[in-house]
């Protein structure tokens, strides 16, 4: 069964709860490609200054270990199953999650 990683050192306090509430739907997006959704930034790391990572409305997740058609089929499933509140981006070497209702 697949399921949730967090890679170590990676900051979760003062997640919004709203980012809980998608992480079981971002799981079960890299599930049904046979995967585990390994979070590889939170609070933590550097990102740009106005980025949402730094109020706990943003979670990166490792994509290295997929092909590019595979990272972009999960991307795509995420941001289906999250809604329109949320932003789902794939970026060069992760998928960028946030809570932005805006």
């Amino acid at each position: 069964m697949m399921g949730l990683q967090i890679k170590h050192g990676v900051d979760l306090s003062m997640i919004d709860p709203r980012m809980w509430a998608g992480v079981p739907k971002i799981v079960a997006a890299y599930a049904r490609q046979d995967f585990d959704a390994i979070i590889t930034s939170g609070r933590d790391g550097t990102h740009g200054p106005r980025s949402l990572h730094y109020f706990g409305r943003a979670l990166d997740l490792r994509i290295r270990h997929l092909s590019d058609g595979l990272a972009k089929t999960i991307r795509d499933e995420i941001k289906n199953a999250l809604g329109i509140d949320f932003d789902v981006v794939l970026e060069s070497d992760h998928i960028h999650v946030e809570y932005d209702p805006n």
